[in-house]
């Protein structure tokens, strides 16, 4: 009977001892598979030669799939240096020969008032306006621009959109309405301008002659909204959920120019910079859209 005993207990002892052991292996490589982390995070994990022998099967897993991750994340770097070098070749090789045909196209005029050189010039700048909407959406889709946000006063941001406009705005006899107040809101000023602009735009072009555009602001707790309310041939409601998709154009505006881009690069440059839009419309009754920004 004692010796039954001393067995038991030999045996209880053994499998605490093994116990033991295991939970230490299992803290010590929970510690070490955090540290890998932790070093990788940091870009500071030097792949160093481990004794396999030594090594647990997710260790070495570990090792491995960092080591695969390096190399990954240094070919990325690769591709995105040369995506910067050829957006940067196409918008010299291409901006400089437009600007070019635009100002001939001009001088042409002066001269000879003819529809073919009216076109020709109408022609090259929606070229023009095509291939820098391209190049701002390459840009940012790749990361070689990024959107800077900071604390900036959104009335400053809407008077200088309302002086970029005037002239278009007096050529349509267009009533505009800035109500602004000094409202500060967290964004990228360049890039919220182009953004804003884009639907500033749309509103003066498919606002009727003598119609009405209402800017305004409103401050909420966490996010300040501009509001861009127009009289003109408004939205069909099924399409509503589609007029920020890339190069779409409704069947409504075939007539009218533009090549599908701005809403799209529009609701990019907002979602970066952790906002939001909205869009109210009734065909024929207006269109009004809101842009959120963090405030």
């Amino acid at each position: 009977m004692k010796m039954y005993l001393i067995l038991v207990l030999v045996s209880l002892i053994t499998i605490l001892l093994i116990y033991l052991y295991f939970k230490k292996r299992e803290s010590q490589l929970i510690d070490s598979l955090q540290n890998m982390i932790e070093l990788a995070e940091k870009d500071n994990y030097s792949f160093v030669k481990f004794d396999e022998s030594k090594l647990s099967v997710l260790e070495n897993s570990m090792k491995h799939y960092l080591i695969g991750n390096r190399i990954k994340f240094n070919n990325i770097l690769k591709q995105k240096k040369s995506y910067e070098t050829l957006i940067s070749d196409i918008s010299h090789q291409s901006i400089t020969p437009i600007s070019n045909i635009i100002l001939y196209s001009e001088l042409l005029q002066e001269n000879h008032k003819s529809e073919e050189i009216y076109a020709i010039k109408n022609q090259v700048e929606k070229l023009h306006f095509l291939i820098e909407s391209l190049i701002s959406l390459s840009r940012l889709e790749t990361g070689i621009v990024t959107i800077n946000p900071k604390k900036e006063n959104i009335k400053f941001l809407l008077e200088k959109l309302e002086g970029q406009f005037k002239t278009k705005i007096l050529e349509k006899g267009i009533n505009f309405k800035l109500e602004t107040k000094s409202v500060f809101a967290t964004f990228d000023i360049k890039w919220t301008e182009e953004a804003v602009g884009n639907i500033i735009e749309n509103a003066i072009k498919y606002t009727d002659y003598g119609g009405k555009i209402i800017i305004s602001i409103e401050e909420y707790q966490f996010f300040a909204r501009i509001n861009i309310k127009d009289t003109g041939i408004g939205i069909k409601e099924n399409e509503l959920n589609k007029i920020f998709k890339r190069f779409y154009r409704s069947n409504d505006v075939n007539g009218t120019e533009g090549v599908g881009l701005g809403l799209y690069l529009t609701r990019k440059i907002i979602n970066m910079e952790k906002g939001y839009l909205k869009v109210e419309s009734r065909k024929g009754e207006g269109t009004m859209f809101s842009v959120f920004l963090p405030i």
